[in-house]
Protein backbone atom coordinates (compact mmCIF):
# COMPACT_ATOMS: atom_id res chain seq x y z
CA UNK A 1 0.00 0.00 0.00
CA UNK A 2 1.17 3.63 -0.95
CA UNK A 3 1.55 6.34 0.95
CA UNK A 4 1.75 10.00 0.76
CA UNK A 5 3.32 11.78 4.03
CA UNK A 6 6.79 12.14 4.19
CA UNK A 7 6.91 11.73 7.90
CA UNK A 8 9.03 8.31 7.60
CA UNK A 9 10.43 8.00 11.18
CA UNK A 10 9.25 7.35 14.82
CA UNK A 11 9.16 10.79 17.14
CA UNK A 12 12.66 9.69 18.85
CA UNK A 13 14.48 9.18 15.66
CA UNK A 14 13.11 12.51 13.87
CA UNK A 15 14.35 14.04 17.27
CA UNK A 16 17.90 12.52 16.73
CA UNK A 17 17.96 13.58 12.61
CA UNK A 18 16.67 16.93 13.86
CA UNK A 19 19.60 17.58 16.26
CA UNK A 20 22.02 16.46 13.87
CA UNK A 21 20.98 18.09 10.81
CA UNK A 22 20.00 21.45 12.12
CA UNK A 23 23.06 22.88 13.80
CA UNK A 24 24.65 22.73 9.89
CA UNK A 25 22.24 25.99 9.37
CA UNK A 26 24.23 27.80 11.91
CA UNK A 27 28.39 26.38 11.18
CA UNK A 28 30.34 27.87 8.57
CA UNK A 29 30.57 25.96 5.27
CA UNK A 30 34.36 24.65 4.94
CA UNK A 31 35.70 22.12 2.91
CA UNK A 32 37.14 19.25 4.66
CA UNK A 33 38.35 17.49 0.98
CA UNK A 34 39.34 20.07 -1.67
CA UNK A 35 38.76 19.34 -5.43
CA UNK A 36 41.86 21.39 -6.32
CA UNK A 37 42.82 25.28 -5.97
CA UNK A 38 40.57 26.09 -9.73
CA UNK A 39 37.49 24.09 -7.51
CA UNK A 40 35.98 25.87 -5.08
CA UNK A 41 33.35 23.08 -4.58
CA UNK A 42 34.49 20.29 -2.31
CA UNK A 43 33.36 17.87 0.38
CA UNK A 44 32.11 19.43 3.83
CA UNK A 45 31.09 18.21 6.78
CA UNK A 46 27.34 19.09 6.25
CA UNK A 47 27.65 16.91 2.52
CA UNK A 48 28.28 14.16 4.64
CA UNK A 49 25.67 13.99 7.28
CA UNK A 50 22.98 15.19 4.51
CA UNK A 51 24.15 11.97 2.94
CA UNK A 52 23.55 9.97 5.41
CA UNK A 53 20.28 11.67 6.19
CA UNK A 54 19.59 10.87 2.53
CA UNK A 55 20.41 7.39 2.62
CA UNK A 56 17.86 6.81 5.47
CA UNK A 57 15.58 8.74 4.34
CA UNK A 58 14.56 7.50 1.05
CA UNK A 59 15.30 3.88 2.29
CA UNK A 60 12.15 4.82 4.82
CA UNK A 61 10.87 6.02 1.96
CA UNK A 62 10.69 2.99 -0.32
CA UNK A 63 9.76 0.86 2.89
CA UNK A 64 6.93 2.92 3.00
CA UNK A 65 6.15 2.72 -0.58
CA UNK A 66 5.91 6.38 -0.19
CA UNK A 67 4.55 8.04 -3.71
CA UNK A 68 6.36 11.04 -4.61
CA UNK A 69 5.29 14.89 -4.31
CA UNK A 70 4.56 16.93 -7.54
CA UNK A 71 7.04 19.08 -6.59
CA UNK A 72 9.61 16.44 -6.23
CA UNK A 73 9.10 15.36 -9.49
CA UNK A 74 9.31 18.77 -10.76
CA UNK A 75 12.44 19.02 -8.96
CA UNK A 76 13.95 15.51 -10.12
CA UNK A 77 13.54 16.81 -13.18
CA UNK A 78 15.69 20.44 -12.59
CA UNK A 79 18.47 18.16 -11.27
CA UNK A 80 18.07 15.58 -14.57
CA UNK A 81 18.30 18.96 -16.50
CA UNK A 82 21.45 20.12 -14.53
CA UNK A 83 23.32 17.11 -15.42
CA UNK A 84 22.43 16.48 -18.64
CA UNK A 85 24.23 20.05 -19.03
CA UNK A 86 27.01 19.15 -17.28
CA UNK A 87 27.56 16.64 -19.63
CA UNK A 88 26.68 18.36 -22.64
CA UNK A 89 29.52 20.92 -21.20
CA UNK A 90 32.09 18.37 -21.03
CA UNK A 91 31.60 17.04 -23.99
CA UNK A 92 31.68 20.78 -26.15
CA UNK A 93 35.14 21.58 -23.93
CA UNK A 94 36.52 18.21 -25.44
CA UNK A 95 35.11 19.10 -28.83
CA UNK A 96 37.14 22.66 -28.69
CA UNK A 97 33.42 24.32 -28.93
CA UNK A 98 33.84 26.22 -25.62
CA UNK A 99 36.23 26.64 -22.30
CA UNK A 100 34.20 26.99 -19.88
CA UNK A 101 33.94 23.78 -17.01
CA UNK A 102 31.05 22.99 -14.83
CA UNK A 103 31.42 21.44 -12.08
CA UNK A 104 29.48 18.16 -10.91
CA UNK A 105 29.08 19.58 -7.46
CA UNK A 106 27.71 22.62 -8.46
CA UNK A 107 24.88 20.49 -10.75
CA UNK A 108 23.95 18.12 -8.00
CA UNK A 109 24.41 20.30 -5.03
CA UNK A 110 20.71 22.06 -5.86
CA UNK A 111 19.50 17.81 -4.40
CA UNK A 112 21.91 18.45 -1.55
CA UNK A 113 19.84 21.88 -0.48
CA UNK A 114 16.12 20.05 -1.27
CA UNK A 115 17.23 17.87 1.28
CA UNK A 116 16.04 20.31 4.11
CA UNK A 117 12.67 20.53 2.69
CA UNK A 118 12.52 16.58 4.30
CA UNK A 119 14.22 18.48 7.30
CA UNK A 120 12.19 21.00 7.64
CA UNK A 121 9.02 18.71 7.55
CA UNK A 122 10.22 17.07 10.22
CA UNK A 123 10.73 19.52 12.18
CA UNK A 124 7.48 21.07 11.78
CA UNK A 125 5.79 19.98 14.77
CA UNK A 126 8.68 20.61 17.24
CA UNK A 127 10.09 23.75 16.15
CA UNK A 128 8.80 27.39 14.83
CA UNK A 129 10.43 27.94 11.63
CA UNK A 130 10.13 31.66 12.77
CA UNK A 131 12.17 31.53 15.44
CA UNK A 132 15.07 29.64 13.75
CA UNK A 133 14.84 31.94 10.69
CA UNK A 134 15.12 34.71 13.57
CA UNK A 135 18.31 33.07 15.34
CA UNK A 136 19.71 32.51 12.49
CA UNK A 137 19.74 36.20 11.24
CA UNK A 138 21.34 37.10 14.55
CA UNK A 139 24.15 34.60 14.65
CA UNK A 140 24.83 35.76 11.29
CA UNK A 141 24.77 39.41 12.25
CA UNK A 142 26.84 38.97 14.93
CA UNK A 143 29.30 37.36 12.87
CA UNK A 144 29.65 39.74 10.54
CA UNK A 145 29.95 42.81 13.59
CA UNK A 146 32.48 40.86 14.94
CA UNK A 147 34.59 40.05 11.68
CA UNK A 148 34.31 43.95 10.75
CA UNK A 149 35.37 45.29 14.11
CA UNK A 150 38.43 42.97 13.23
CA UNK A 151 37.96 40.69 16.36
CA UNK A 152 37.89 37.46 14.73
CA UNK A 153 38.48 36.14 10.97
CA UNK A 154 36.28 34.98 8.13
CA UNK A 155 35.53 31.68 6.91
CA UNK A 156 36.22 30.21 3.99
CA UNK A 157 35.71 26.91 2.02
CA UNK A 158 39.75 26.49 2.48
CA UNK A 159 39.33 27.11 6.37
CA UNK A 160 39.49 30.11 9.19
CA UNK A 161 41.08 33.03 7.81
CA UNK A 162 42.67 35.27 10.01
CA UNK A 163 43.74 38.43 7.99
CA UNK A 164 41.06 38.91 5.27
CA UNK A 165 39.59 41.41 3.08
CA UNK A 166 37.54 44.52 3.81
CA UNK A 167 34.32 42.83 2.73
CA UNK A 168 32.90 40.69 5.47
CA UNK A 169 31.35 37.20 5.18
CA UNK A 170 29.53 35.84 7.96
CA UNK A 171 28.32 32.60 7.91
CA UNK A 172 29.42 32.22 4.14
CA UNK A 173 32.13 31.51 2.34
CA UNK A 174 32.17 34.67 -0.24
CA UNK A 175 30.56 38.47 0.17
CA UNK A 176 28.54 37.64 -2.32
CA UNK A 177 27.01 34.78 -0.88
CA UNK A 178 26.39 36.45 2.20
CA UNK A 179 24.54 39.44 0.25
CA UNK A 180 22.11 36.84 -1.01
CA UNK A 181 21.87 34.78 2.40
CA UNK A 182 20.46 38.45 3.81
CA UNK A 183 18.03 38.94 1.33
CA UNK A 184 16.54 36.16 1.73
CA UNK A 185 16.63 36.05 5.61
CA UNK A 186 15.49 39.47 5.18
CA UNK A 187 12.40 38.38 2.96
CA UNK A 188 11.12 35.56 5.34
CA UNK A 189 11.52 38.60 8.11
CA UNK A 190 10.05 40.69 6.43
CA UNK A 191 6.62 38.84 5.03
CA UNK A 192 6.28 36.21 7.44
CA UNK A 193 6.74 37.16 10.88
CA UNK A 194 5.48 39.66 13.30
CA UNK A 195 7.33 42.54 15.27
CA UNK A 196 8.27 40.83 18.43
CA UNK A 197 6.17 42.33 21.40
CA UNK A 198 8.74 41.94 23.81
CA UNK A 199 9.83 44.81 22.63
CA UNK A 200 6.86 47.19 24.02
CA UNK A 201 7.99 45.06 27.71
CA UNK A 202 11.45 45.96 27.28
CA UNK A 203 11.38 49.81 26.04
CA UNK A 204 8.41 50.56 28.05
CA UNK A 205 4.51 51.71 26.56
CA UNK A 206 5.17 54.85 24.84
CA UNK A 207 8.70 54.06 23.46
CA UNK A 208 8.24 50.49 23.37
CA UNK A 209 5.12 50.61 20.81
CA UNK A 210 7.48 53.30 18.71
CA UNK A 211 9.59 50.72 18.28
CA UNK A 212 6.79 47.79 17.41
CA UNK A 213 5.30 50.44 14.65
CA UNK A 214 8.17 51.35 13.47
CA UNK A 215 10.04 47.41 13.47
CA UNK A 216 10.48 47.06 10.34
CA UNK A 217 11.87 50.23 8.81
CA UNK A 218 14.61 49.99 11.83
CA UNK A 219 14.90 46.01 10.29
CA UNK A 220 15.72 47.72 6.85
CA UNK A 221 18.35 50.04 8.14
CA UNK A 222 20.12 47.81 10.03
CA UNK A 223 19.52 44.85 7.35
CA UNK A 224 21.06 47.62 4.65
CA UNK A 225 24.34 48.14 6.48
CA UNK A 226 24.66 44.25 6.69
CA UNK A 227 24.49 44.38 3.20
CA UNK A 228 26.96 46.85 2.92
CA UNK A 229 29.44 45.35 4.51
CA UNK A 230 29.29 42.46 1.92
CA UNK A 231 30.06 45.10 -0.71
CA UNK A 232 27.20 43.62 -2.74
CA UNK A 233 25.81 45.83 -5.05
CA UNK A 234 23.11 43.64 -6.83
CA UNK A 235 21.94 42.54 -3.34
CA UNK A 236 21.60 45.76 -1.95
CA UNK A 237 19.12 46.97 -4.88
CA UNK A 238 17.56 43.54 -4.37
CA UNK A 239 17.25 44.44 -0.44
CA UNK A 240 15.37 47.96 -1.11
CA UNK A 241 13.34 47.01 -3.93
CA UNK A 242 11.66 43.89 -1.52
CA UNK A 243 11.19 46.66 1.01
CA UNK A 244 9.39 48.91 -1.48
CA UNK A 245 7.10 46.32 -2.62
CA UNK A 246 6.34 45.63 1.11
CA UNK A 247 5.87 49.28 1.40
CA UNK A 248 3.66 49.43 -1.56
CA UNK A 249 1.69 46.41 -0.51
CA UNK A 250 1.05 47.49 3.28
CA UNK A 251 0.06 51.26 1.54
CA UNK A 252 -2.50 48.92 -0.65
CA UNK A 253 -4.06 47.47 2.62
CA UNK A 254 -4.64 50.99 3.92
Amino acid sequence: MSSKTLIVFNEKSTLFFIWLVMPLLFIPKINLISMGESETAGIRLDDVILLGFAFIYFFGSFALSREPLKIECFFAAIIFFSIVSFFLNRSFVYLGFIDVHASLFYAVRPLEYFLFFYVGYQCYAYFSLSSIMQKLFAWNASLMLLQKAGIIGAFTNYGYLSNFQDRVTGLCSFPSETGAFLNLLFCYLLFATNPPKKLIQFFGKSLGRFFYDTYFYWLCVFTAYLVILTGSRIALCSHFLVFLIKVIKDLTKG
